[in-house]
């Protein structure tokens, strides 16, 4: 997208927000893999991270604000040809603050120490009857993207009149900044993505028609910095869902793929519990996806009720709707407007098994749009087979291949001939096949301990 400083139409009124959480416990993690970049927001914050459109040709990626609705906070990403001349880009965008309607004052300010090259602009706008300050944050990504954070504080004009300044609460939210966006990566994505909806209107269809993956539950050892962590076992089988009947394994609906997971973590006293379904259909209309956490809790070294999160979504032709709930959450949230699926989108459940559905020619990156839970945003899906690889005691070769959900870490994965996953290793978590009596032999005194520390945990394994 190109950069249009005469087009601006830069957003400062803030967000109608309401109440979501009554407690914080820890602040809320904000992994925006699709631009490279985390940091944190404060635990009671209401959040919308659905694509909007941002000023200009920006492209909107975070809306954010404080419960009493005062302060707010939008992430943008510009992609800009110009953004390799940094000063005239920032003078560019000063030039369009400047021309916004009730803005009385603009004026440029040292940012504080970030890890990319970064300018500061502070604007003060009478919208009555309030004034509101916006600081802008300007980080320069790579040549061509710029990432802006408006951090805005409305006060009653006639209460206002102090001197521009940044927030506080500003400087706090950037002292929390990471940065890993790729410039490589951003370069190379515009080729990918093309190659991946050549692939799913050319190759897919009798990719999944030809698909054999084993129909037994696998059990993978997890080991994190080489000490053994936990355990996970996933299912692969083939199943009908539909919309009207979202219950699994019904006999209605239209054909498709549902992949479970469980994953058990263990550190110390403390113990976490995850369940991953993704049902997608062979025709991409409809899906079905549900992510559960359990962790247990303490407070003063005593455990507590577990912290417990659900993520739900539903897939109907081209909208996706979620819905997500907190165990700390003292009403349900308000309902999410649903993610506008385009032509480029893959299911959840086919994702998860395209090492499965990828030749082994596939050795350029290819991308897919797909939704990922943990981040509860649409996010690129980027993958390429890296080559074949001899397996003991299989006449077949195995493959190999390289993945990354937006600007993250690559994961490196082995797979048998038929793409049934033997290990993966993301970042110092390393997963690798095993057998349910070597799980049993290591972690059921464990489990057991922990399930009634637990909430929404299976009486039985893969239940």
């Amino acid at each position: 997208m190109a950069y249009g400083p005469a087009r601006f139409c830069v957003a400062l009124a803030l967000l109608g927000l309401v109440p979501g959480l009554a407690q914080a416990p820890r602040p809320q993690r904000i992994d925006k893999l699709a631009a490279g970049v985390r940091f944190d927001l404060p635990g009671n914050w209401t959040l919308d991270n659905r694509p909007f459109r941002g000023p200009g040709d920006a492209a909107g990626l975070i809306r954010a604000g404080s419960v009493n609705g005062r302060t707010a906070v939008q992430v943008y990403q510009f992609e800009s040809t110009d953004a390799d001349d940094f000063d005239a880009w920032i003078a560019d965008f000063e030039a369009a603050l400047r021309t916004i309607p009730g803005v009385v004052a603009v004026q440029q300010a040292s940012p504080p120490p970030l890890p990319r090259p970064a300018r500061m602009l502070l604007v003060r706008a009478e919208v009555a009857p309030d004034q509101i300050d916006t600081s802008y944050v300007c980080l320069r990504l790579d040549a061509e993207t710029v990432l802006t954070f408006a951090h805005s504080t409305a006060s009653v004009s006639a209460e206002a009149g102090a001197p521009l300044a940044a927030d506080r609460a500003l400087q706090v939210l950037l002292g929390t900044l990471q940065v890993y966006h790729d410039p490589e990566l951003a370069r190379e994505l515009p080729f990918a993505r093309r190659r991946g909806l050549k692939f799913l209107r050319e190759t897919l269809p009798a990719a999944i028609r030809g698909v054999r993956l084993d129909p037994d539950t696998r059990h993978y050892l997890l080991e994190v910095a080489g000490n053994g962590r936990g355990y996970r076992t996933i299912t692969f089988r083939p199943e009908r869902h539909s919309a009207e009947d979202p219950s699994y394994g019904n006999t209605r609906g239209e054909p498709g793929l549902r992949v479970h997971e469980e994953e058990w973590q263990f550190a110390g006293p403390h113990a976490s519990f995850s369940s991953w379904d993704a049902f997608s259909s062979v025709s991409g209309k409809t899906g079905l996806y549900e992510v559960t956490l359990s962790e247990t809790a303490q407070i003063g070294g005593v455990f507590t009720a577990p912290l417990v999160t659900r993520d739900e979504c539903i897939r109907a032709g081209d909208q996706l709707v979620t819905s997500y709930t907190h165990s700390l959450q003292v009403a349900l949230p308000d309902p999410r407007r649903p993610f506008t699926l385009g032509r480029d989108f893959l299911g959840l459940g086919w994702v998860r098994v395209l090492p499965a559905l990828l030749p082994t020619t596939q050795t350029e990156w290819l991308t897919v749009m797909s939704y990922h839970p943990e981040s509860r945003d649409l996010v690129p899906f980027t993958i390429r087979c890296v080559g074949e690889i001899d397996l003991e005691g299989q006449t077949r070769p195995g493959r190999r291949f390289e993945f990354r959900w937006g600007h993250g870490p690559v994961v490196t994965l082995t797979a048998d001939a038929f793409g049934n996953p033997l290990h993966w290793t993301e970042g110092d978590h390393r997963y690798r096949l095993g057998t349910a009596e070597d799980i049993e032999q290591r972690y059921a005194e464990k489990r057991e301990a922990a399930r009634p520390r637990l909430s929404n945990v299976p009486t039985e394994e893969g239940s």
